[in-house]
């Protein structure tokens, strides 16, 4: 059987925080594509055929969407906590810096093997900044803030 780990490496779960976080990653996309921000150039780049957009504002899909959204920024949050604790206790780099430093690292991460998909799916290189800046600004706000909230 394997010994528990050292206190300091266990993880205390702040839902405040998780909660707070989440908030941010629902949040913040919301104001990046919201027309006079980046929505109306995110749009035009897309190319959807005149009424696609319309089409798209049925109650019903707009009720999953808003749904599935919140989910999904919840469950992203709780794992992103996990990630800045443990970032945030291994490299000694405490507070909101420490929680942005974090969300850096994972955006990173992540956006560098997105980049080939753009190529693949054929959109346009244009939409790489408007689609994965607003994952930069978002999960560093999240993360900061848990880290500032959860006191690590």
């Amino acid at each position: 059987m394997r010994e528990a780990p050292p206190r300091e490496l266990m993880i205390e779960l702040d839902w405040i925080a998780i909660l707070a976080g989440a908030f941010v990653l629902f949040v913040v996309p919301a104001i990046w594509y919201a027309p006079p921000v980046m929505g109306n150039r995110w749009m035009d780049l897309l190319a959807k055929p005149e009424g696609y957009w319309e089409s798209r504002q049925t109650p019903e899909i707009m009720r999953t969407a808003f749904l599935s959204y919140a989910v999904g920024s919840l469950v992203t949050a709780f794992v992103f906590f996990h990630i800045t604790a443990a970032s945030t206790t291994y490299f000694e780099a405490a507070g909101f810096a420490g929680g942005v430093s974090a969300g850096f690292w994972l955006w990173l991460g992540s956006m560098a093997t997105d980049v080939g998909m753009y190529g693949f799916e054929g959109r346009p290189w244009k939409l790489w900044p408007i689609d994965k800046l607003d994952r930069l600004v978002a999960w560093t706000l999240c993360c900061g803030l848990m880290a500032h909230l959860g006191g690590m």
